[in-house]
C-alpha cells in the first residue's frame, strides 16, 4: 500500500518516503525514493508497457501519424516515464490521461462525439476472436480479432 502511494506520489515530486509499520519483527521500513531511482529500478517494465501499443499499431494498419490522440487510464498512465516513452513511440500525439472513475462517462462522451459530429471518426475493434467449440479438438471461430464492429448483418 505505501509502494502504491509512493508511485502517485512520484507522479507530481522529485522525491518520497516509502513507510512500512512492522514490516520485518515489529520493526517499521522507512527509505525515501527519488522519481530517477524509481525509474531506473522499473526501467524494463515501463519498456514493456509499450509492448501493447505497438501491438495496437501492427494489428491495426494504421500508420503512425493518423493518430492524433491517445487516451491512458490508470494510475500508471499518470507516471511521466510511461508519457514519455508514448510520445516518443508516436511524435506530436496528445495524451490524455483519464481518471480510472471517470473512464466510462469519458468513452461515453466520446460514442457520443462521434454520433454527432460526422468528422470525428472512432473505430473500435474485437480484442479477441469470438466463436464457439465444436469438440474438444474443434475450434470455430465466428469474428476475428481485430474485426470492425457494430458489424452489419448480411
Amino acid at each position: 500500500k505505501s509502494c502504491e502511494e509512493s508511485k502517485k506520489v512520484l507522479t507530481t515530486v522529485e522525491k518520497t518516503s516509502i513507510c512500512c509499520q512492522s514490516f520485518y519483527n515489529q520493526q517499521d521500513f522507512i527509505e525515501s525514493i527519488s522519481r530517477s531511482k524509481f525509474e531506473e529500478i522499473n526501467q524494463n517494465l515501463f519498456e514493456s508497457a509499450m509492448n501493447p501499443i505497438r501491438q495496437v499499431l501492427n494489428d491495426s494498419n494504421i500508420s503512425k501519424n493518423k493518430i492524433t490522440n491517445i487516451v491512458l487510464m490508470g494510475g500508471s498512465s499518470r507516471i511521466k516515464i510511461i508519457q514519455d516513452k508514448i510520445a516518443k513511440l508516436l511524435p506530436g500525439i496528445q495524451i490524455i490521461s483519464v481518471n480510472p472513475d471517470t473512464s466510462s462517462a469519458y468513452g461515453a462522451a466520446l460514442y457520443a462525439a462521434a454520433i454527432k459530429n460526422k468528422n470525428f471518426v472512432l473505430n473500435d475493434a474485437l480484442a479477441y476472436s469470438l466463436g464457439y467449440a465444436k469438440d474438444n479438438s474443434n475450434r470455430i471461430s465466428l469474428l476475428q480479432k481485430n474485426m470492425a464492429f457494430p458489424i452489419k448483418k448480411l
